[in-house]
């Protein structure tokens, strides 16, 4: 019997079971049928990739490398530990490969980040490279590079109370002039020094999968909390460089051209856009700058900071629901 998930407002039918995903209802249609350790279909791919990242592994080999076939049906992704995915054009089917001393938890890890948001890109979405939190009633989504602090910043709101909708991968939908964010999975990844800031010990939360350090806050336990519903977006929060001085944690607004260049850049999996693609973002982004509260905020390098960091966030954001004519609950 195949299993069903839902991520990321898709309906995933697979052949293992997945940990930490939510089961999808019964009655729903897949969306994209997930295979793992079974072979890959056999397609000639183009000799020179078309993407190389520029980090490397500790083998020294690029983290991700990315082929396109010849008959530009297929893309196969192939990891620094040799983990590898093959996804079709349409984003109906993904297949995923890893070699032993891995784990299925390992390429999990890989499935709900990176493949997710290319995945969507290829269905027609746009996603955030952001964790996204509710706020009476709408989503704040809180923006970055990997390391920026957005997972440490959002499971600092759920200490406080507050229900994550996704987390590092963020799809945006647009409805009816509105934009909404479709909901992830209920954990959030966390490096050993936000785990021991929020938790008190490093070791504080179960690990992901070895040999990673990252460790992962279960938000359907101890009172954490995880909202399995799209929300609609009520503004966007960019994570920049963390600073030692004061008036730090620091907010700022941006202009409409400064907010989309932003909203561009931290589009997530920004470097594997083709040119439709590209065209397609960069329309939808637009909009999304013209009626979405953008700012810039600067963290403290000192995670003592957090609550005041969160504090900030949810004053700023409430005075920006007021102003504009609203409450911050109206749906």
């Amino acid at each position: 019997m195949p299993f069903r998930y839902s991520l990321y407002g898709l309906t995933l039918q697979s052949n293992l079971p997945i940990p930490g995903l939510l089961p999808a209802q019964s009655e729903a249609s897949v969306d994209v049928d997930v295979t793992f350790r079974r072979p890959h279909r056999e397609i000639g791919f183009e000799q020179a990739p078309w993407y190389i990242s520029h980090a490397l592994g500790e083998n020294l080999a690029p983290i991700l490398t990315v082929w396109r076939s010849k008959d530009a049906s297929e893309y196969r992704f192939l990891y620094c530990d040799k983990t590898e995915f093959q996804i079709d054009r349409a984003g109906t089917r993904v297949s995923a490969t890893w070699p032993d001393g891995l784990s299925l938890e390992n390429t999990i890890s890989y499935l709900v980040g990176q493949i997710s948001a290319f995945v969507l890109r290829l269905r027609g979405s746009v996603c955030l490279h952001a964790s996204a939190i509710l706020v009476d009633n709408r989503a704040i989504a809180i923006v970055g590079d990997t390391g920026a602090g957005k997972s440490t910043t959002a499971a600092s709101f759920v200490k406080q109370g507050y229900s994550v909708v996704s987390e590092d991968v963020t799809p945006l939908l647009e409805r009816d002039s509105s934009f909404f964010v479709q909901p992830g999975y209920p954990r959030v990844n966390l490096w050993p020094e936000a785990v021991k800031s929020l938790n008190g010990t490093p070791d504080a939360l179960p690990e992901i999968a070895p040999p990673w350090e990252k460790r992962y806050l279960d938000l359907q336990k101890d009172g954490a909390c995880f909202y399995m519903h799209a929300a609609r977006l009520g503004a966007v929060y960019i994570l920049a460089s963390r600073s030692s001085k004061q008036p730090a944690p620091l907010i700022e607004s941006l202009s409409t051209r400064d907010a989309l260049i932003s909203l561009l850049t931290f589009a997530h999996g920004r470097y594997l856009l083709e040119k439709a693609m590209r065209v397609r973002e960069f329309d939808f982004m637009s909009r999304l700058a013209e009626v979405i509260p953008v700012r810039r905020v600067v963290p403290h390098t000192d995670l003592a900071h957090l609550d005041e960091l969160c504090e900030r966030i949810l004053r700023d954001f409430r005075h920006s629901a007021a102003f504009v004519g609203g409450t911050a609950g109206a749906t």
